[in-house]
């Protein structure tokens, strides 16, 4: 069962949307951005599919809309870009309350947070971008060019406005998406947010990125997510998330090879002193190629002591036994010197060193 929980996260109305055996866990965090007049609460659809997926989901209220308005979002129309300014500000207090940084998604004006947000903060792992726009500033110089009397226009206050706008505009610094998946959704018939502009980032953008960035065009199709197309958006995020997941596996088994090739170089005792040469602080780097290629840097307590093939030869023969491990290299260093505070506590007290 997903749980819906309307609450306040850092002075910000939001809701919250989870199963509720997950409640309490810690899972992927996606924050959803509604449109232009919209609300949280118009967007629970995408919301709930999302939760279905297993995420945390978080759907803010932008500013002057839902919880956060006195009147008609409507009349604040000439403030547009600021309240997207507002959202991508705010988004920091989000993840400072949540203590996690995962996803982001939006649609129509939350298209254009999505993005903005993309070219803002390189934390998000990855976005859904509906019926948005990754190239705001030229979406704003085609809104100007349409309002009656526009060249009558403070030419400085519309330069502030526009640099404002440049900031956050992902098409004029696609680099910030730093191989990122990003997947945009939009309707050729699009009559409020240009597709044009939508298509023509992504075919350049794709040239580059052409496994990060996807896109799926709907023909003849107007300003509006079908339910279908919010399904894809859970599913790319699903999709998403099992690519990061088993990134972080990979992540995780190369740390456990380390864990066992420290655990196997414990077992190599200095046969003068009997202590192990891990706790006797001799090894000072480990490294592993993607090879298999393993190399110790370690020293010795004293430089020219004969012991340095046999030492050798034992890491050698403990580390072999490690599946990934194809070669072990031993080099023995002696900068910097090695003194008796690189021992452990425990080497210590078993030499009744105090």
């Amino acid at each position: 069962m997903i749980t819906v929980t309307e609450k306040t996260v850092a002075t910000l109305p939001v809701l919250e949307l989870i199963e509720a055996d997950l409640k309490t866990n810690k899972v992927p965090l996606v924050f959803f951005y509604h449109g232009w007049t919209g609300c949280k609460e118009k967007v629970l659809t995408q919301g709930y599919e999302l939760a279905k997926q297993g995420f945390r989901v978080v759907l803010p209220d932008a500013y002057y809309h839902g919880s956060r308005a006195s009147e008609p979002a409507s009349k604040h129309q000439l403030e547009f870009w600021h309240i997207i300014q507002h959202s991508v500000t705010e988004f920091p207090k989000l993840v400072a309350a949540y203590n996690q940084v995962g996803y982001d998604s939006g649609l129509s004006m939350g298209g254009i947070t999505t993005c903005a947000l993309l070219a803002t903060y390189p934390e998000i792992d990855a976005a859904v971008c509906l019926e948005g726009c990754p190239h705001p500033l030229a979406f704003a110089k085609q809104l100007v060019a349409a309002i009656p009397g526009a060249n009558q226009l403070p030419a400085e206050l519309l330069a502030q406005e526009y640099q404002q706008i440049a900031s956050y505009d992902l098409a004029l610094q696609p680099e910030k998406l730093a191989g990122r998946p990003l997947h945009f959704w939009h309707g050729t018939a699009d009559e409020m947010v240009p597709y044009q502009l939508t298509a023509d980032f992504y075919q350049a953008i794709s040239k580059e990125a052409p496994a990060q960035v996807t896109m799926t065009t709907s023909q003849g199709v107007g300003h509006k997510v079908s339910y279908d197309t919010t399904l894809e958006m859970a599913a790319k995020f699903a999709q998403y998330f099992k690519k990061w997941d088993d990134l972080m596996t990979e992540k995780r088994s190369n740390q456990a090879i380390k864990d066992d090739i420290l655990a196997g170089l414990e077992e190599v005792v200095d046969p003068e002193l009997g202590i192990d040469i891990v706790n006797l602080g001799l090894v000072y780097e480990v490294n592993l190629d993607e090879d298999g290629h393993c190399e110790i840097q370690m020293t010795l307590t004293t430089m020219g002591c004969p012991l340095t093939d046999l030492l050798a030869d034992m890491v050698e023969r403990q580390l072999v036994k490690i599946p990934e491990i194809t070669e072990v290299e031993v080099k023995f260093v002696w900068e910097p010197a090695w003194t008796m505070d690189k021992m452990s506590r425990y080497a210590k007290m078993a030499l009744g060193i105090h």
